[in-house]
């Protein structure tokens, strides 16, 4: 799963921002665990899902929001001055005329960049709804957003984040996360504990669309974070990242999900 570059609003000698593949987190998730999961709430009307059959989507998609990031991310002075880096935990609803509401800040970094963050996400337009069941739903939606600003000359090894046209897996998302249900194994020590949660994987695109430098950010044990390096260095070459009409290096996060049939 920004570079100032092509941000309107930045400086030119800095990389800036990543938005670590944000349908990733939740489609694969769906894939990977298809019951139904909601947050408790006395009126059925008001009810919030977590995984839904059809997940909320930016209109346009990926891409386009990954488009609309760019467009609309200013990097605060203070940001920009100190360096920052780290990952802004975002957290908001997906109405049902998908709009957006209780837009939060989980765990940020300051400097100006979670208010940012959430600035950008008032000012989106609507979203395709969820849909579970033939029926529109409100639906939760987490979205990891990393930050990234350093003084930087371009070479050949720099690895980015945001990019023009980014890296995409042989024959798109839907065929990736057809890919991971397929290749997934769940450890059956995992199964024994009833160990079930999310393994957040970080990797690197190569400039040919080979994947390295594979490492577990944050885990949930059992034999389920080698499982999941291992579905990850199953997977084929990737259509590499463009920027500038060269390819390029590409960081990328993402999020699998284990979770035990009830």
């Amino acid at each position: 799963m920004l570079h100032n570059q092509i941000l309107k609003n930045a400086r030119p000698p800095f990389k800036s921002l990543v938005l670590p593949i944000l349908a990733i987190v939740l489609f694969s998730t769906n894939i990977l665990n298809t019951q139904a999961q909601t947050e408790q709430s006395d009126n059925l009307e008001d009810q919030v899902y977590v995984i839904v059959d059809q997940m909320p989507e930016f209109p346009g998609g990926v891409q386009q929001m990954y488009d609309y990031m760019i467009e609309l991310f200013v990097f605060p002075d203070d940001a920009i001055s100190n360096g920052v880096k780290g990952t802004i935990h975002l957290d908001f609803i997906v109405e049902k005329d998908g709009s957006l509401s209780d837009i939060k800040v989980l765990r940020g970094i300051g400097q100006g960049c979670d208010e940012e963050a959430v600035r950008v996400l008032e000012t989106m337009p609507a979203w395709t709804p969820g849909m579970h069941e033939g029926q529109v739903v409100r639906v939760a939606y987490k979205m990891p957003l990393f930050i990234e600003i350093e003084a930087s000359e371009n070479s050949n090894d720099e690895v980015y984040t945001i990019v023009e046209q980014m890296p995409e897996f042989p024959g798109g998302p839907n065929a990736m996360f057809e890919h991971i249900a397929s290749q997934i194994k769940y450890p059956q020590k995992a199964r024994d504990n009833r160990i079930q949660g999310r393994v957040f994987v970080h990797f690197v695109i190569e400039t040919d669309g080979s994947i390295s430098n594979i490492t577990v950010l944050k885990g949930i044990g059992h034999g389920c974070d080698e499982e999941a390096i291992r579905v990850v260095e199953s997977m084929p070459r990737w259509k590499p990242g463009i920027q500038r009409d060269k390819p390029v290096r590409v960081s990328f996060n993402l999020p699998i999900r284990f979770s035990l049939d009830i």
